[in-house]
């Protein structure tokens, strides 16, 4: 991700070799506790700092020959390794957010990247995101009472929403409650049946507060899905001219068009809906994190996080694809945004790896929350944020915003469960498999290794525990097959991953071929030998 460059504020230099806090590792430590982590490496600490210190702690990426941590007192340097050929990563520590705010202008500019930057207490709790909770209505279903939902959605409104926030002039996190008490007033206004409680959450090192729309839901009000998207902005050379139009005004326009349209709908849902605008992200993704620190620590059964950030800009203008993040994001839950997409957008979209950099859907993953992330371009993503050109003069893929706004409102039609569709979904739910062969070979090696043989038209076999509820989703995160070589008129597919195989589970095999669309599928029961 390339954030803009006009000039450089940190010289670079060759960095000498400093001491680091022996309890911070980015290595295995024995007797220590993961506390980070990305697809690349993480961070451990020692079991006795973790009860000797309270304090934040924040891991930044830059550039390997930069002198960026000429900036931070030594005593603030716990760790440092590289961390890939051009890009190093350190752990700091601090009392506030004083000292990564002064940072973050540099470290986006440096970086030429975005996201690059996260902060969290030392204490929390990482949580691997394996269990899935089955959508309410399977993504492979197709209704019809979504449908007027997304004929609803009106993107002038999203427009004026937009500029709304724009011309504030600035949102960065330190100007304090301006930016969450302006979404508020949007959400209110666009509140017109009162279907959501709206709520300003405040944080403890931040002046900013994040904000939350709430509609309960009528049958499953204990399980809640969250939307979510950044309300704070951030100039990399002046944060007092920081408009944040792309990044995240229209995230958050997206979030108070959907009240508007479920208000106007007087739709109602099994699960509970949360629309969440985050503070400070960035900074570290705090607002998020927080949010999510505080829900997984006092039992809050969020079941699933989809993550709308940065949906105006194409690198040629208008082209709806949509760019389904995999990095930090669940692999059922990104099958499911292709089915959504394909049944109800015809859309196009795309498979894409954010290399070093992220966005707040990672800080429910870390909490062991599956998440959804669709975004811009990767390749070509906005290249005016992070500046005063932020502007929806920029602007150029009207499309795509459309797009993201009709992803969003479907995720929430069949992850919550709008109760309109409940009777359409009910006649059609037994039909949901039946056009699907079951032309799938199976083996068992070692009791831990599954392959499968499949025709080769095949390209993707993925597979699953089955939702003992409704015996159409996955229990567990989808695993790949990533492997495959052809035998004459069959192709076999295998993955080098054990799987934690008992009797008595009930596995289902999924073969896509090319398109992605659902070749064959086959359930499979196991026992012992």
């Amino acid at each position: 991700m390339r954030c803009p460059s006009y000039l450089l504020i940190i010289f670079i230099v060759a960095l000498p070799a400093m001491g680091m806090d022996p309890s911070f590792s980015f290595e295995t430590q024995a007797n220590g506790r993961l506390i980070w982590k990305d697809a690349q490496t993480q961070l451990f600490v020692s079991q006795q700092t973790l009860r000797q210190q309270d304090q934040l702690i924040s891991v930044i990426k830059f550039p390997s020959h930069s002198n960026l941590l000429d900036l931070v007192p030594s005593e603030r340097i716990l760790a440092r390794r590289t961390y890939d050929f051009y890009f190093d990563i350190a752990a700091i520590s601090s009392s506030d957010l004083r000292l990564i705010s002064s940072l973050a202008p540099a470290i986006h500019q440096l970086g030429g990247q975005c996201g690059l930057i996260e902060t969290f207490p030392l204490n929390r709790q990482l949580t691997q995101a394996d269990n899935e909770i089955a959508p309410v209505y399977s993504s492979l279903a197709t209704l019809d009472a979504p449908l007027s939902s997304l004929e609803s959605i009106d993107q002038d409104r999203i427009l004026s929403h937009i500029e709304t926030l724009v011309n504030l002039g600035t949102r960065f996190h330190t100007t304090g409650t301006v930016a969450s008490e302006t979404v508020s007033s949007l959400m209110t206004a666009a509140n017109t049946n009162s279907l959501f409680t709206i709520e300003a959450y405040e944080h403890d090192i931040t002046s900013q507060n994040s904000v939350i729309a709430r509609l309960t839901g009528t049958s499953l009000p204990e399980e809640t899905i969250v939307i979510g998207a950044h309300l704070d902005s951030i100039n990399n050379l002046n944060n007092s001219d920081a408009p944040g139009a792309d990044d995240d005004a229209s995230g958050v326009a997206i979030l108070v068009e959907m009240i508007q349209v479920i208000n106007s709908l007087n739709l109602s849902f099994a699960r509970t809906i949360e629309l969440q605008a985050y503070a400070a992200e960035e900074v570290g993704l705090w607002g998020s994190g927080d949010i999510a620190d505080d829900y997984v620590s006092s039992g809050k059964a969020v079941v699933g996080a989809m993550q709308i950030d940065m949906t105006m800009y194409g690198p040629n203008g208008e082209d709806p694809t949509i760019f389904l993040v995999e990095t930090d994001t669940s692999r059922d839950l990104r099958r499911s945004a292709v089915n959504l997409i394909k049944n109800y957008l015809d859309g196009a979209y795309s498979f894409a790896v954010l290399s070093r950099g992220t966005s707040d859907h990672k800080s429910w993953s870390d909490r062991g929350v599956p998440a959804l992330f669709g975004f811009e371009s990767i390749p070509g993503y906005n290249p005016y944020i992070h500046s005063s050109l932020d502007t929806s003069s920029q602007f150029n893929n009207y499309a795509l915003n459309l797009q993201i706004s009709k992803l969003a409102l479907l995720f929430l039609h069949h992850y919550a469960g709008v109760n309109a569709a409940s009777s359409e979904y009910a006649s059609e739910k037994e039909s949901l498999f039946s056009s699907a062969g079951s032309d799938i070979a199976l083996a068992i090696s070692s009791g831990i290794y599954l392959a499968a043989g499949t025709s080769t038209d095949v390209a993707t076999v993925e597979l699953c525990q089955i939702d003992e509820a409704t015996q159409s989703d996955c229990s567990q995160e989808r695993l790949l097959l990533e492997q495959f070589l052809d035998r004459g008129t069959r192709r076999i597919f295998y993955g080098e991953q054990a799987l934690d195989l008992a009797a008595g589970q009930k596995w289902r095999v999924w073969a896509y071929d090319q398109g992605d669309d659902l070749l064959q599928k086959r359930d499979i029961v196991l026992s012992d030998p």
